[in-house]
């Protein structure tokens, strides 16, 4: 996913505030979400490892907005809790 999280909690928060028709992203302890039936897709979370992320956000808004400066291209990274 390419959104952003400070702890392992924000990142159970933002998935349960986005997902209530799933069990909760930590129900077993192992940060690791269940397959979802609408979507096919599953959650981990992991630290950041430069991955390309290529699944937006449960929210288009909390994606990562791409800004050229300069002829630099940037990316401005909002946290999500």
């Amino acid at each position: 996913m390419k959104g952003k999280f400070k702890t392992k909690n924000n990142a159970v928060s933002y998935y349960d505030r986005h997902n209530p028709h799933m069990r909760s992203l930590n129900a077993h302890n192992t940060y690791c979400s269940d397959w979802d039936p609408n979507t096919k897709l599953l959650y981990i979370v992991r630290n950041d490892y430069l991955i390309n992320s290529t699944i937006d956000c449960f929210a288009i808004q909390d994606n990562p907005m791409d800004e050229i400066m300069n002829g630099v291209g940037m990316t401005e990274w909002n946290w999500l809790k």
